[in-house]
């Protein structure tokens, strides 16, 4: 990102103490540091571009009638690739999800911490942002937070309350 535009990035509020302590400068910007130091994460996005991407997944790898993705390519990220039997990605999502090649993906055996059906997907950023897409009926519902001392009771609130919708 360029140095113009890191002021509009946000940062963990101050009250994560804890989460501070464990993970420093998390969230603190740094002069002359990288911003992210992560391979497997960091996610730099707006609001409106993350939506897109989740109503493309929401569409089956299609977005605005042009096909962004082949089938095939959409089937193995929306199917469990772990061995039968073994949970995904227990830390975001709570039992009851396999993994896709890029989401959690719920299994349709097992229980589940989030109301979530069998094929939805999800996923969660480190500080609080959560992602659900249900591509067989078409929905997504996103939420983009920064409070890493809730973000597992926030993401859970947040499923259960897309589900009433």
């Amino acid at each position: 990102m360029p140095a113009a535009d890191q002021a509009r990035l946000a940062s963990a509020y101050a009250a994560d103490t804890a989460w501070q302590a464990s993970v420093q400068g998390y969230g603190v910007r740094q002069h002359g540091r990288p911003w992210m130091e992560s391979g497997g994460g960091g996610l730099v996005s707006t609001l409106g571009d993350y939506a897109s991407f989740a109503r493309m997944l929401a569409n089956g790898g299609s977005q605005g009638g042009e096909r962004l993705l082949s089938p095939a390519l959409f089937q193995a990220i929306s199917r469990n690739q772990l061995p039968a039997g073994l949970d995904g990605p227990l830390a975001y999502t709570g039992s009851g999800f396999g993994f896709g090649l890029a989401l959690a993906v719920r299994l349709d055996w097992g229980p589940a911490a989030m109301p979530c059906v069998a094929a939805e997907m999800a996923w969660s950023g480190i500080s609080g942002t959560a992602l659900f897409v249900h591509p067989h009926a078409q929905w997504f519902a996103i939420s983009f937070t920064s409070n890493m001392a809730s973000r597992m009771m926030a993401r859970m609130e947040f499923r259960r309350a897309a589900a009433l919708l």
